[in-house]
């Protein structure tokens, strides 16, 4: 292990102890013989058991593990230290994802090669197909999971993170691109007016998020380790998952480009909107951060202020250039049932109403001591789009329903006036705070 990065020979000598490394082949062989012997089909149950176990192991054990390291670390008081040694933000990511996890992969791999090895004829798809899907979903989940720690220590949570994480694992691998193999195996997937195999297609499109994830652990890391780096690769990705995402609504037919722009349109405000939010709730902001940018803008230091901007303001650009093309260019029908003229001005009062929720975010977040920013938010946002509306409509006061709550698609004009005023109280308020933390901030020196 001499030639292995310091991070990851660490990590592979905390867990691959010699008791792991004879308990886990053990282990296995116990479980499959046992199927074996209680179950009639005996080669197509061992199939299915040994990827059950591979699936269990790289896809719930292995992601608890990766998302727990950091917090770990942190609890530990060993994570600063980690971040200002010479390790790289390269040899980091594949210390957390392949050292934290190697345990995982020792036993998911060798259930992978038991799948391999005895599946029967007929299955409907190719056992290498699955056993390659088994493990570049591990690869995804993982990813996901030590994103998801990453988060929870830039925010200074240092409690276990396993559950959380592995509650976000599973939500991408059940909503993202394994529905449709799960739900449609025979059929083929149409995206982009064409058709593809289900399987070849949702192991295409596992393959990519899982270097999205990859990646995105890699530039996390950066941010942690203090590596320059600008957000080109979070508007990328916004574009890839718009792009992908978009595919699904073009099914083959008459006016391919009419629909994909449309689609391609609406996707973007959307996915763009959704990472702002993401974002917005797991990046540090503060008074702090904007004053870095702004010193940086104030020198004329262009490149060095876009290093210090958070990715959720990249986001929030984003949803406001797809709201510009979207009112510009969707047609009649973008949104259903919205009244013909009207239909592209739904985008304005969703970016206002997104604009607005900033503004709330940044109150609590440029306060001079800020605790608790994300609660109170979400409890605002939740009185705002859910509690205090219903209650108005269940009282039968709809037009008080709708001050509240503009309804964006039901009357976009009228929206378009009462997001425009949520926004501008917020963004007072905002202000307000920031010119008061401002003050009593000293200056932020280079």
């Amino acid at each position: 292990m001499s030639g292995l990065n310091p991070e990851l020979r660490r990590n592979l000598w905390l867990e691959l102890t010699p008791h792991r490394l004879l308990a886990m082949p053990l282990l296995l062989a116990l479980l499959l013989a046992l199927v074996y012997v209680v179950s009639t089909d005996k080669l197509d149950s061992l199939a299915i058991a040994a990827a059950v176990i591979g699936c269990g192991l790289l896809v719930v054990w292995g992601p608890r593990n990766t998302g727990d390291s950091v917090i770990e670390e942190v609890r530990g008081r060993t994570w600063d230290a980690q971040r200002m040694s010479a390790i790289g933000p390269w040899a980091m990511t594949w210390g957390k994802l392949l050292g934290a996890a190697s345990f995982t992969w020792y036993g998911g791999l060798m259930a992978l090669a038991v799948l391999l090895a005895v599946t029967p004829r007929g299955w409907v798809h190719s056992s290498i197909k699955v056993a390659a899907l088994i493990a570049v979903a591990g690869v995804l989940a993982q990813g996901a999971a030590c994103l998801a720690g990453l988060s929870a220590a830039r925010k200074g949570l240092s409690q276990r993170a396993s559950t959380g994480a592995w509650l976000v694992v599973v939500l991408l691998v059940l909503v993202g691109p394994s529905v449709g193999f799960l739900t449609t195996a025979q059929q083929p997937m149409a995206w982009w007016g064409e058709r593809y195999d289900a399987m070849n297609f949702v192991l295409a499109s596992v393959a990519c998020f899982a270097g999205w994830a990859v990646f995105g652990v890699y530039r996390s890391l950066c941010g942690e380790l203090q590596v320059r780096t600008t957000p080109w690769a979070f508007a990328l990705f916004a574009f890839f998952l718009t792009a992908y995402i978009a595919g699904f609504w073009t099914v083959p037919g008459i006016d391919l480009a009419l629909r994909g722009r449309t689609a391609f349109l609406v996707c973007g405000l959307l996915v763009c909107a959704t990472l702002t939010y993401v974002e917005l709730f797991a990046e540090r902001t503060g008074v702090i951060v904007v004053r870095r940018v702004q010193v940086r803008l104030a020198r004329g230091e262009l490149r060095r202020a876009l290093e210090e901007l958070p990715c959720w303001t990249v986001g929030f650009a984003l949803t406001g250039l797809f709201c510009a093309l979207g009112t510009a260019l969707l047609p009649a029908g973008a949104f259903g049932g919205v009244p013909t003229r009207s239909a592209a001005l739904v985008p304005l009062p969703l970016f206002l109403l997104l604009g607005r929720d900033v503004c709330i975010f940044l109150f609590f977040s440029f306060a001079r001591q800020p605790r608790r920013v994300e609660g109170a938010t979400l409890i605002y946002l939740a009185v705002l789009y859910g509690i205090v509306p219903w209650l108005l409509k269940a009282a039968d006061l709809n037009d008080f329903a709708d001050l509240v709550l503009p309804p964006a698609f039901d009357a976009p004009g009228k929206a378009i006036a009462v997001a425009a005023v949520h926004f501008a109280i917020a963004a007072g308020f905002m202000g307000w705070r920031l010119r008061g933390t401002w003050r009593a901030a000293p200056p932020q020196q280079d």
